[in-house]
């Protein structure tokens, strides 16, 4: 159904060898721009006559109301011959649909496209291929870099997924996933939190280090910071400081010095 409160433009598309097409769109502009990008490797009457003859001209020759787009459509498709002398496919007025395929065609195509082997299939990115796409999307190349999500689109998130079962609960992963994710592990060096000293996995670090402790402003803050808070840590005998009570009794443990 379309928007009772918009406000509808026909549209030409005037190809240089004078045949035209005709459309209907709220942004005749932005319509032009998807017609240009889908000509690339759609193919249709208009898209084909698009790479053959190039790009043609975009004219308005009207707006309606949507409870007339259809009928206004159908009259300059009828008005300039576009259908059969054109790049029109109906006589207008049918939303774009033009064509439907039979149970048998489509049964038909599924068998074509199953035996027949994906183009990519077997093929490896090389490393030089890898690391300029990395690159690309790397640092201030990211279209989201310095930028944070906001806390109500976090909230959105949050209510999204609440309730929802993830697709791969109760699925068991494969000895050979969990060998993977163990050598990726363990190839990675173990990091050691600057409050409590402990050494472990990179991908457990910063959530440890986040919750391990935090400042009395609520802000996670580095070495330098905290040593100067001596009031809520304690120095070993050794000379580091280290968070009051967890911190300080892991480190007793295993201090090097055994001053403690």
């Amino acid at each position: 159904m379309l928007p009772i409160n918009e406000k509808y433009f026909i549209y030409q598309l005037l190809f240089p060898n004078q045949k035209s097409y005709i459309g209907k769109s709220i942004n005749p502009k932005g319509r032009f721009l998807s017609h240009k990008r889908d000509a690339l490797n759609k193919s249709n009457l208009v898209y084909r006559a698009w790479r053959k003859h190039g790009e043609p001209k975009l004219i308005i020759l009207g707006a309606t109301s949507p409870i007339f787009i259809n009928s206004f459509e159908k009259y300059w498709i009828n008005k300039l011959s576009t259908f059969g002398a054109g790049y029109n496919m109906t006589f207008g007025g049918d939303g774009g649909i033009t064509y439907t395929w039979s149970e048998s065609q489509k049964l038909a195509q599924s068998e074509r496209m199953l035996h027949k082997p994906s183009h990519s299939k077997g093929c490896s990115w090389s490393q030089e291929a890898k690391d300029k796409l990395s690159k690309s999307v790397s640092g201030s190349n990211n279209s989201f870099y310095g930028k944070t999500h906001s806390s109500t689109q976090k909230e959105k998130w949050s209510l999204m997924r609440k309730g929802v079962t993830p697709w791969n609960k109760g699925i068991p992963q494969t000895q050979k996933a969990k060998d993977k994710i163990r050598k990726t592990l363990l190839s990675k060096p173990p990091k050691s939190c600057p409050f409590c000293c402990l050494k472990m996995a990179s991908s457990n670090f910063g959530r440890h280090k986040a919750k391990c402790q935090l400042a009395p402003h609520g802000k996670l803050v580095g070495v330098s910071e905290f040593i100067t808070a001596r009031s809520n840590y304690d120095k070993c005998e050794c000379g580091e400081w280290f968070t009051a009570g967890r911190g300080l009794n892991y480190h007793k443990n295993k201090c090097k010095d055994k001053k403690c």
